[in-house]
C-alpha cells in the first residue's frame, strides 16, 4: 500500500473517531479546514503530553529549518 494512502486512511480513521462519525461521513462533508484544525490539535496534544512526561520537543524542526523560517519572518 502506498504510504501516503496508508496515512490518509490512518488519518480519517483518527478523525471518524474523535468526531463520533463514520468515516463516509466524514468523506462527504467535512473539507480542508476540519483537517488542518485536526492536524494542529493533534500534533498540540502530542506535545503537551511529551512536555508533561518530560521528553525532548526539539526534534519538530532541524535548527536549519528554524533559522530558515526566522529570517522569513524577520525579512517582511
Amino acid at each position: 500500500m502506498d504510504p501516503r494512502l496508508h496515512n490518509l486512511l490512518l488519518m480519517v480513521d483518527a478523525m471518524a473517531e474523535t468526531y463520533h462519525v463514520l468515516p463516509s461521513k466524514l468523506l462527504e462533508e467535512g473539507n480542508t479546514l476540519d483537517i488542518q484544525v485536526f492536524n494542529h490539535a493533534q500534533t498540540h496534544k502530542v506535545r503537551q503530553q511529551k512536555i508533561r512526561a518530560g521528553e525532548d520537543i526539539t526534534g519538530t524542526y532541524r535548527p536549519e529549518e528554524l533559522e530558515e523560517m526566522w529570517q522569513q519572518r524577520t525579512q517582511r
